[in-house]
């Protein structure tokens, strides 16, 4: 169903505006991941941005997901929103550490978010991994990217060889994220 190394994401699941656009008017929103599970191969668990994680939640995500699922884990805001990676190398390692015991080969990708105000350094570079985000062109969290837009990216990551790729859409505001994920993953 999938290609082991493409992992098309949306950063949640659990969107009402998504109800009789990806799950069906008659499905309970306790089993919305279990349908999700069946759509894609990968989740971006972002709850992480807003608490930073335990081991009991990671747990408990690395056991609900299929055997061949892959969880992607937005980094704590307050690494890079209070803190801004400065003097928070502990809570980097605490946080990775967490992921890789959580979730242990399920682990895909972590994701840090970084605010307008956090300006680029080398030092502060070398503290995260490198990841890119579609949030929505016009209006984040909310636009739809064209098809034009998504054969672009399907195009450039495509002839690139990548061990895995992830590609992780973010327009969670509204139904687009979903829809544009379901799309990508038709031209792959």
């Amino acid at each position: 169903m999938f290609a082991k190394n493409l992992h098309i994401v949306c950063s949640s699941y659990y969107i009402a505006k998504r109800k009789n656009v990806f799950y069906p008017e008659n499905i309970l929103s306790a089993k919305w991941f279990a349908f999700y599970c069946m759509h894609f191969n990968s989740f971006e668990i972002n709850a992480t941005f807003y608490k930073f994680p335990t081991l009991l939640i990671l747990t408990i995500w690395c056991k609900k997901s299929p055997d061949d699922f892959i969880n992607c884990v937005k980094a704590p805001k307050l690494i890079k929103y209070v803190k801004k990676l400065v003097y928070c190398k502990p809570k980097i390692d605490e946080f990775f550490s967490l992921c890789r015991n959580g979730l242990n080969d399920k682990l895909g990708c972590t994701l840090f978010q970084s605010p307008p105000s956090l300006h680029y350094s080398p030092k502060k570079l070398a503290l995260i991994i490198e990841a890119i985000r579609l949030h929505g062109i016009l209006k984040m969290f909310h636009s739809k990217y064209s098809r034009i837009d998504l054969i672009k990216l399907h195009d450039f990551t495509d002839k690139k060889l990548f061990a895995k790729v992830f590609i992780l859409v973010n327009t969670t505001a509204s139904k687009a994220g979903v829809l544009n994920a379901q799309e990508l993953k038709t031209l792959f």
